[in-house]
């Protein structure tokens, strides 16, 4: 009796396995990055070998800025951008009454109007430093320094999507062209808003179309870019000048 009364436990206990094993999902792999990484690999192949070998301490770059509206060009001013290191960048616009500011010493950010009037960089000037920072062509070259997890988000029109999140979770979208290899634009979403006509909210996008690219010192550079709003031309730098470890000091990361 024990030994027929054990035979049919085994079959029950059989039994409800099986029938775990049928309604559990299987639990899909996480998708493997390496396609991502491939494309920006071939990426900095083609924009220089040396943006991932730390041997990039600082540049600067001159040119001009252009302020832009729904109806078109506003205002140009002479322009110098400077970046040290990870996190510290200087934008300086030189308009006629006072020197703007944006930047950041690596801790601290600031907006400000001749050295005066000074806040601390938010919304839209925050995004700005971010795109020549934490998401910009540099970190992305670095992902692997950086933390970064990357997705290969497929294709849009002729470039393929690479997104980039960081150790705060915070996404940007590189547009890599698929002929050229050259990463043709930089985008993310920066909170939301309410859609005037449908009502709905919708993310703010900011986006960075790179074009002009020239080689200085064996790395591709962008000497145009052009910012979008919401998908609305809001500024443009051309740069007429480019250089790469340039010995930049310290004391150049002030309001």
């Amino acid at each position: 009796m024990n030994a027929m009364r054990n035979v049919r436990l085994a079959g029950l206990a059989a039994l409800a396995a099986s029938v775990l094993v049928r309604s559990t999902p299987a639990q899909a792999p996480p998708p493997a990055p390496a396609a991502a990484a491939s494309v920006v690999q071939q990426a900095l192949a083609v924009h220089g070998a040396r943006w991932a070998t730390g041997e990039i301490a600082d540049w600067t770059a001159e040119g001009k800025t252009t302020t832009f509206s729904a109806k078109g060009p506003q205002a140009t001013f002479d322009m110098t951008l400077t970046r040290k290191g990870r996190a510290q960048l200087q934008y300086v616009v030189k308009q006629p009454a006072a020197e703007v500011r944006l930047g950041s010493d690596g801790t601290h950010t600031w907006h400000s109007l001749g050295g005066i009037f000074t806040l601390e960089a938010q919304g839209h000037a925050l995004q700005f430093l971010e795109s020549q920072t934490v998401r910009s062509l540099q970190a992305l070259f670095n992902y692997q320094a950086e933390g970064l997890t990357l997705r290969d988000r497929g294709q849009t029109g002729s470039a393929r999507v690479i997104e980039a999140e960081d150790r705060q979770g915070r996404k940007t979208s590189y547009f890599v062209d698929d002929r050229t290899s050259t990463v043709t634009r930089l985008e993310f979403a920066a909170g939301e808003a309410r859609d005037p006509f449908s009502g709905n909210m919708v993310p703010n996008v900011d986006s960075y179309v790179l074009s002009d690219y020239r080689t200085v010192q064996a790395l591709l550079t962008p000497f145009k870019i052009e910012r979008y709003i919401n998908g609305i031309k809001a500024a443009e730098m051309q740069f007429s000048s480019v250089r790469y470890n340039a010995s930049i000091k310290d004391d150049v990361f002030k309001p």
